[in-house]
Order: C-alpha cells, then sequence, then structure tokens
C-alpha cells in the first residue's frame, strides 16, 4: 500500500512524528511543505496519489486538505480539539498504522456540501458554508429557500448552513443541535439574529438550498473556514448534498464515544472544570488547586451548594497523566455515592 503524508508545520511537535511515520512505513509520499520538515523533497497536495492519506493536525488541518484532495484519509490530532481524528499524537498511533498495514480499518463516508455561485461550482465543504456581513455589528439580510419556497427571512450577523459533522463545530456555538452524521440532513442556523423567533431549521439533505442577500452591504462567504468569497445582492447562492463525500478510516471509536471525550472533556488549561453528567441537571464540578485537580463534588441545579474536597493527586502540567485524569473521571462519575469525601 502506498501512503501519502501530510503535517501542519505550524505544529512544532510534527517533525518528530513524521520522521517516525516515514520510518515505519516503507512507501511514503511526502507533501511539499511537510517534506521540507525533516530536509526532503515533497510534492504539491493536489497531486498527492497515495491509497491512504495520513494527516497530522487538527481538525482545521484536515478541512484544508479536503479543499484539495479527496482519498481516504486516517486523521492524527496534534491540534486541541481534533474531533475529525481517531487518535492523537500523544498516544500510541504506532498499533494504528500496524492495522493499516494489515487493512484492518472501515472507511467511513461522511456527507460534504456543494457551494454554487451563479451556477458556478466554487468548492465542497465537510462542516458548513457561511455567509457573513463583512464587517462587525453591520447586520445583513437573509432570504433562504429550500426548492425555491422560501421558507424564512432572517436579520442577523451571519447564515451557517452545516452538515451533521459541522453541527459539532461553528454551528454548535451559536445554537445548533448536535446531529448524528448518519441523519441526511443540513441544518441551518442563524449568526446573533434580530429575532426572538430565530430557531435552526433543519432540511433534507435531498432539497436544494438556496440564499439571496437582500441588503447592499458588504458580505462574504466561506467554506469550512478556508478562503474568503465576496458576494452581493445580484449572486446567487445554492447549497447541495455533495456527490463526493470525505473518506475518513476509522477503526473502533464512534461518533458518540467522539462527541463524549472530545466535546465534553475538561480543559486543564483552565481554572474551574464543570461537567454535566446527565438531563437531570446534575453538575461535577473540579477546580486547580496549585498542581493538582481538586474535586469538590456534585450539585443539581436547584441545589448548588458543593461537597468537601477531594484530591485526586494527578499533576495537571503532565501530559502523561492526562489519561489518569480521565479514568479517575469515569470512576467519579459511576461511583460517587459509594466515595467518602474527608
Amino acid at each position: 500500500m502506498k501512503y501519502s503524508l501530510i503535517a501542519n508545520p505550524e505544529h512544532s511537535e510534527n517533525e518528530i512524528h513524521v520522521a517516525k511515520i516515514v520510518e515505519k512505513l516503507k512507501d511514503v509520499e511526502l507533501e511539499a511543505r511537510t517534506a521540507e520538515l525533516i530536509g526532503k523533497e515533497g510534492v504539491s497536495i493536489d497531486n498527492l496519489s497515495g491509497d491512504v492519506l495520513i494527516v497530522l493536525g487538527g481538525d482545521g488541518t484536515i478541512l484544508y486538505t479536503l479543499q484539495h484532495i479527496n482519498i481516504p484519509i486516517f486523521p492524527i490530532n496534534t491540534g486541541s480539539v481534533g474531533f475529525l481524528s481517531e487518535t492523537a499524537a500523544n498516544n500510541d498511533y504506532n498499533r494504528y498504522l500496524d492495522e493499516l498495514e494489515k487493512k484492518n480499518y472501515e472507511i467511513e463516508d461522511v456527507q460534504r456540501v456543494d457551494l454554487f455561485c451563479n451556477k458556478l461550482k466554487m468548492g465542497t465543504a465537510l462542516n458548513e458554508v457561511v455567509l457573513h456581513a463583512a464587517h462587525v455589528s453591520r447586520i445583513q439580510t437573509f432570504e433562504i429557500k429550500v426548492n425555491d419556497q422560501s421558507i424564512e427571512t432572517v436579520r442577523s450577523d451571519g447564515i451557517i448552513i452545516a452538515t451533521p459533522t459541522g453541527s459539532t463545530a461553528y454551528a454548535m456555538s451559536v445554537g445548533s443541535p448536535i446531529i448524528n452524521p448518519n441523519v441526511p440532513c443540513f441544518v441551518i442556523v442563524a449568526i446573533a439574529p434580530y429575532s426572538m423567533n430565530s430557531r435552526p431549521i433543519i432540511i433534507s439533505d435531498e432539497e436544494t438550498l438556496s440564499i439571496k442577500i437582500l441588503t447592499d452591504k458588504e458580505t462574504g462567504m466561506v467554506m469550512d473556514g478556508q478562503e474568503e468569497i465576496a458576494i452581493n445582492m445580484e449572486d446567487d447562492i445554492e447549497i447541495k448534498r455533495s456527490e463526493e463525500p470525505a473518506k475518513l478510516i476509522r477503526f473502533s471509536t464512534s461518533f458518540f464515544e467522539r462527541m463524549n471525550t472530545k466535546l465534553r472533556k475538561i480543559n486543564t488549561n483552565s481554572g474551574v472544570y464543570i461537567i454535566r453528567q446527565d438531563y437531570h441537571g446534575k453538575i461535577y464540578r473540579f477546580e486547580k488547586d496549585n498542581e493538582k485537580i481538586i474535586y469538590i463534588g456534585s450539585s443539581n441545579f436547584s441545589n448548588q451548594g458543593l461537597y468537601k474536597r477531594l484530591e485526586c493527586n494527578i499533576p495537571i502540567n503532565d501530559e502523561s497523566n492526562k489519561s489518569n485524569l480521565s479514568k479517575f473521571l469515569d470512576y467519579l462519575l459511576n461511583h460517587e455515592e459509594k466515595i467518602e469525601l474527608a
């Protein structure tokens, strides 16, 4: 099997990971900027020809890659969240490389959308297409149609049209529901709408979505946070399901596992951590005390009193102990009632 490899050169540790992967896998083709990290020559991203593309970086690196090429991708996260990735570089990814060699993996087809402006295809997005007023605090008016039928006219800072995968990204931050990638749909979400009635709208991905801007204010359009495109009142914008889904290599982790471990994980750079465990409003609260994580206890929305402290005795600056912290939290969430706090 032939492999292609692309790494985000802005992540300093990627030089080490690139060298390790090239040493382990014999037939590896390097993207040009990736090759520079280890003093070799490579090819442009558009000319990569491997059977599998290994991507070292965060979600942004994956989105950038998919703007240029669409072959099966095995993502290794060296960014922050890494929601799209199967594993992270601080884990033992060698076993996944072994499974790649044995072809013990599945390929997940992930829905994308095609963007058209005046019938001209502008590109394809995995997460979302965003239309937005070009200047901060300059509201724009958008008319949204589905199959040529007007469904809403909204005044807002912008509009997000997201895939189910994109519902966990920008769209989530402005109120989109989280949608299982197996659901064939789009979600339309207004950004800071000037209305108390504006709500996310979910439509079938069999529909054709069209958007017009109704005022002459400067407006931009962007796919997956990449290149900005200027549009005006004369432009007809259409969004359709792409016939070319992204292909992500999966071994075991499900969408719900990634959602729970990555979207709800504790941020160990902040001082106070709160986990909402269930729909009954139960909250588990932690905070940073010197170099340790302190378990304070749990409460409900109706009872904000906190329990006594319990030290879990894990140094937060030690990357290798983050997995231990995760195990400790899992234990607390499942055995809290049995724990005797000092």
